[in-house]
């Protein structure tokens, strides 16, 4: 069990950082002047994204970046939360953090920047009503996605746009261990492509660094990262790779993939088949009901071997915390993990079967991210020294 510690006042973030940019600074400025936090943490997803992509650099690039930008410590979301839907997302964060122990505030960014709007939106959909669950399931049906039908059938359209949906999921999740949330309303689009505003988004600087834009997108970023997007890894790198397995695997291994439902399975096999690139082999396969985002995960479990039956195994894992930076003059913060510290080969041999099986395919999934990376020299041992 982690010690708890009431005389710290630690504050925490979650993040991709994919990548890090002038939207994420104004955050850490935020919890800075606002909070004043003893210990400022981060959860850091590893070298793949929640919507499925593959990360610019990898995570200990990227954490690194976390560091320069004020973090005290930096801790991995393992890959079967953070390529994952937002609630499962969420509650993978919220389960690291309680490593800490309460009290603890999270924050974040959203559209609403109204931490009393998302709590009580937060309540009704994890408390919805028959006749709501009743309009989800015609939404469903009628070829929505989840998160539509859910808008749809609680009459909030408006509300449920990307970092409100987050916030609302990490809202519901912090509320199982006591955290409190903090929460600065989001500047600039989420998926916005352009980059003549204040603030751009990360996937407007993706799209700039692919392309060789970077006198466009200098401004956002600070010099520690421009500095480093040379070579960046992107979805494309990854279609040869997912080509093949898609093409080695039985139609029943495909339906054996985390949410994979409804004979999805035919329709990836067959696009499977014919696409030459990896943007026609997704754009074969979304519909309205199937989002984009989650044929880019469930693309990435075919690529991991992950199946549904091995998830129930992952979920149930101990809390753990595996560290992928900390500041020099703050590590008296990993003592507060205790025993949920995971930094060492050691640690792992003596941490039950199922966080095992957790850092086992972590690491076959950073094998696959070495693959993809053009810069090997730069990829850091799995266990942090």
């Amino acid at each position: 069990m982690a010690v708890k510690n009431e005389k710290k006042k630690i504050v925490a973030c979650v993040a991709e950082f994919n990548p890090l940019h002038s939207g994420h600074l104004r955050l850490f400025d935020a919890v800075k002047r606002d909070l004043s936090p003893d210990i400022f943490a981060v959860i850091l997803s590893g070298n793949f994204s929640e919507r499925g992509d593959v990360m610019v650099k990898n995570k200990h690039i990227r954490a690194q970046w976390a560091i320069n930008a004020g973090a005290d410590v930096v801790m991995e979301l393992p890959f079967f939360y953070a390529v994952n839907c937002a609630e499962k997302f969420a509650a993978g964060a919220m389960k690291i953090l309680s490593c800490f122990g309460a009290p603890l505030t999270v924050a974040f960014g959203s559209e609403s920047g109204n931490v009393n709007d998302i709590s009580a939106l937060s309540d009704k959909i994890h408390n919805e009503s028959e006749h709501e669950k009743s309009l989800i399931k015609q939404n469903l049906k009628s070829g929505m996605s989840l998160i539509r039908a859910r808008a749809a059938a609680l009459d909030e359209n408006d509300f449920f746009t990307p970092n409100n949906t987050l916030a609302l999921e990490y809202v519901h999740a912090m509320k199982k261990y006591g955290f409190s949330p903090y929460t600065i309303k989001r500047e600039g689009s989420f998926s916005g492509l352009e980059t003549d505003g204040n603030y751009a988004s990360a996937q407007a600087i993706r799209n700039c660094v692919f392309s060789g834009r970077f006198n466009e997108i200098e401004r956002f970023l600070p010099d520690y990262v421009s500095n480093t997007l040379e070579n960046c890894v992107s979805n494309d790198d990854l279609f040869s790779l997912v080509s093949y397995r898609l093409n080695t695997m039985t139609v029943d291994e495909i339906a054996a993939l985390p949410e994979v439902i409804e004979g999805l399975e035919n329709r990836i096999k067959q696009a499977a088949k014919t696409a030459k690139s990896y943007d026609e082999l997704i754009n074969a396969i979304k519909s309205k009901r199937y989002t984009m985002a989650r044929i880019k995960r469930i693309l990435l479990y075919a690529v991991a071997g992950l199946e549904k039956n091995k998830l129930d195994e992952l979920y149930s894992a101990p809390a753990y915390a595996r560290v992928l930076a900390v500041k020099d003059d703050k590590k008296d913060a990993l003592k507060i993990l205790g025993e949920n510290l995971i930094t060492s080969y050691s640690d792992f041999l003596s941490a039950p079967e199922s966080v095992k099986a957790a850092i086992e395919l972590e690491n076959k999934v950073d094998d696959v991210y070495f693959v993809l990376s053009k810069e090997k020299e730069n990829f850091n041992t799995v266990f942090v020294k």
